[in-house]
């Protein structure tokens, strides 16, 4: 019986504990966590425990600990697999983050929102636009393209790799659209120099009911900026100050 770590201390306990771990991206706490779990015979037996400890050791950095408990788990699921593509995504590690999705279908994993969303993040952040049309049409076959999250990640992923008429017949096709939405289409126009566009797009945003973010002004504030409307800047500003947004370092 170990001080650290009681008797009584179940997977549940080690599951939260693993959480706040990642959370403090304590990876040390991790490690000796990661080997009591292993002594106590929970490893590979509770598939919630290995997923956090695959989410932690990514969210960490340490993709190898991440692979090797997913490599020595019996059972391999989308939890798990996702956890390792959105690692990889959040460290800018686009081209990993598309091989582990190209190995999850190998493993005949069952594809959710959510590992969809991460993949075309993946694919957004190293501008492969073929790769996501692929993904996009996937999305089609399995029905998803009505869940606004898979639909707003579509939507920034074209905007970032410079498909912005894809991006904009998303947008249009969406049966519920939102800020995120209205936000990565104008960051797209934006991003690609369409600064009529953009601006077109914010219109648009605003007379649906969405009042903009500190990061859809940013990018309005640079249109205007490149094209010179120095008096559309004025007005921006005004709305700026009037939503509060003032004091918004962005």
């Amino acid at each position: 019986r170990r001080k650290d770590f009681p008797l009584e201390i179940g997977s549940y306990t080690f599951l939260v504990l693993l959480k706040a771990c990642c959370m403090l991206k304590d990876v040390k706490r991790g490690d000796e966590m990661h080997v009591e779990i292993a002594r106590r015979g929970y490893l590979g037996l509770d598939t919630y425990l290995d997923a956090a400890l695959i989410d932690l050791y990514m969210k960490c950095g340490s993709f190898a600990k991440a692979h090797d408990v997913l490599d020595k788990s019996p059972v391999r699921n989308s939890v798990m697999w996702t956890s390792l593509i959105s690692g990889y995504v959040e460290y800018g590690l686009g081209e990993e983050a598309l091989y582990c999705f190209e190995k999850m279908k190998l493993d005949r994993i069952s594809l959710d929102s959510v590992t969809f969303v991460c993949v075309l993040k993946a694919c957004g952040s190293i501008g492969a636009k073929i790769k996501g049309a692929q993904i996009h049409a996937d999305v089609e076959r399995r029905g998803l393209f009505g869940n606004t999250i898979v639909g707003n990640a579509l939507v920034d992923m074209y905007g970032k790799c410079g498909g912005l008429q894809e991006a904009k017949a998303i947008c249009d096709g969406l049966p519920n659209r939102d800020l995120v939405t209205w936000g990565a289409l104008v960051s797209g126009y934006a991003q690609h120099g369409y600064g009529e566009s953009a601006l077109e797009a914010f219109v648009e945003m605003q007379k649906e009911g969405f009042i903009p973010d500190e990061l859809v002004f940013s990018s309005i504030i640079k249109v205007c900026k490149s094209l010179g409307l120095l008096s559309q800047g004025r007005l921006l500003y005004e709305q700026i100050c009037i939503f509060g947004m003032e004091s918004e370092v962005v």
